[in-house]
């Protein structure tokens, strides 16, 4: 009852807003961008077009994603990248590949989502490292599209020079998970689900992890997946607007 109240409350404050006549070209590029702001959280942004993307039900942006992954994948063993863009790491050298995923060194499990041709696909990494409670190092992969080719093998290898850059090693072998298929969901919700579900339930074994992913509703976690988002950020919205 409380998030209900939330959300209806958050959503009244962003009518008030959208309702105030704003001339656009009178305002310089920080005052367009803050306009635009919907909600902050960790550093990351959502602008009000994305939230309304969000809402709509149509494919959701980057940002999006890695909001939700950085708010809801709660876990000490866990590091979670931003959503990588193939194009984009191929132009950066590995000083500034160093400088930016150092930190992930410090994590046994890697959450890596990639956005290649605007698809969502997901990496699980688990390292070789002190931490890593797990029998052995491997690598998990989740693609909700099947049909859709995605260059997994292109993508290992930007996996491999982040590693390489930070001083980590793991077993390369990429184990694919059998997920059901998204039935017209966005990616973009399906990989947050795969990476929640993932954190909460941290199965052992590969067969274990299959199983996991094996029931056949994931049309409706899916939906649920993105009402939860809407509310996350929602939540978020109504909170920064109280302080």
């Amino acid at each position: 009852m409380e998030r209900i109240l939330l959300e209806s409350q958050s959503q009244n404050n962003l009518m008030k807003n959208s309702n105030k006549s704003i001339d656009i070209d009178k305002l310089n590029e920080s005052e367009f961008k803050m306009k635009n702001l919907y909600s902050m959280k960790n550093g990351i942004s959502i602008s009000t077009e994305e939230m309304l993307q969000l809402k709509n039900g149509e494919f959701i942006a980057s940002v999006v994603v890695n909001y939700f992954l950085r708010k809801t994948i709660q876990n000490e063993n866990i590091y979670v990248f931003e959503t990588l863009e193939p194009e984009m790491i191929s132009k950066e050298d590995d000083s500034s590949i160093r400088n930016n995923f150092q930190d992930a060194m410090l994590y046994p499990i890697w959450f890596i989502p990639f956005n290649d041709k605007s698809h969502f696909t997901l990496f699980i990494v688990h390292t070789i490292h002190q931490r890593n409670s797990f029998e052995q190092s491997w690598v998990l992969y989740f693609n909700s599209l099947v049909s859709f080719q995605t260059d997994i093998n292109g993508h290992m290898e930007i996996i491999k020079r982040i590693s390489n850059c930070i001083g980590c090693n793991f077993n390369d072998t990429i184990n694919k998970i059998n997920v059901p298929d998204q039935f017209g969901c966005d990616c973009g919700c399906c990989l947050c689900c795969f990476a929640e579900k993932y954190s909460m339930n941290m199965p052992k074994t590969i067969d274990e992890t299959n199983a996991l992913f094996g029931e056949p509703n994931v049309k409706s976690e899916m939906d649920d997946e993105r009402r939860k988002m809407i509310i996350s950020i929602e939540e978020d919205k109504y909170f920064n607007t109280q302080n």
